[in-house]
């Protein structure tokens, strides 16, 4: 870590709670999607705002090899899994399935993530409640496993109101597709919410996405 100011400057940490050989951080998503929903409804998050990313230290080596996959099943036929078939699993909120897999630890404080960066959805106010949600699909998925992430970011500070799934709900094995939400409550207004799809550090086996949707209620 040769800029920790640097570093510090563009990531946030993340369950700072936790030890420190337990935390990872994560980097703004570069998306930049827009909606405007009202109240009480599910946010389109557009495929074209994910973006695939790796984090290790605010570099990009990708030292376990983590790889991505991209589907378009707006026919509902195929996943990254395999190409098994999403037989039964709707796909009303999103035509398309995200992906990401490694099969080998080489560095236990690196980890990857989609993440989706858009303003906050058009009519939500304060007491009001965000939830991300999204299908899971597992395949020998094993370590500390899976977590989906929705942060907010007020000007220049980061995470000033945020929820994980990460100890709360463990995401991992195999198995095919569940649902698996995340709610924030809205208690101060930000300027961006970001949503991450993540593979935590020490974690192996491969993920799929599916139907994911941002909900204020």
């Amino acid at each position: 870590m040769k800029n920790l100011c640097f570093i510090l400057s563009l990531l946030s940490l993340l369950l700072a709670s936790c030890q420190r050989d337990e935390t990872y951080s994560i980097a703004h998503g570069s998306g930049g999607g827009t909606s405007t929903p009202s109240t009480n409804s599910a946010v389109v998050l557009t495929s074209a705002n994910w973006r695939f990313a790796v984090g290790d230290a605010g570099n990009q080596r990708n030292p376990n090899n983590y790889r991505q996959t991209f589907v378009d099943g707006s026919d509902g036929t195929t996943s990254p899994i395999g190409g098994t078939g999403l037989s039964g699993v709707p796909s009303k909120s999103s035509s398309y399935t995200l992906g990401m897999a490694t099969s080998t630890i080489t560095d236990t404080t690196s980890y990857c993530y989609w993440a989706y960066n858009q303003y906050p959805p058009a009519g939500l106010r304060v007491g009001q409640t965000l939830t991300l949600k999204a299908k899971v699909k597992l395949a020998d998925v094993q370590g500390k496993g899976i977590s989906l992430v929705i942060r907010g970011d007020k000007g220049t500070k980061t995470a000033v109101i945020f929820a994980s799934t990460q100890d709360i709900q463990p995401i991992r094995g195999t198995a095919d597709f569940v649902e698996y939400s995340v709610s924030m409550p809205y208690t101060q207004p930000v300027d961006a919410v970001l949503l991450y799809l993540v593979m935590m550090p020490k974690t192996t086996g491969t993920v799929a996405f599916s139907d994911v949707s941002l909900q204020a209620n």
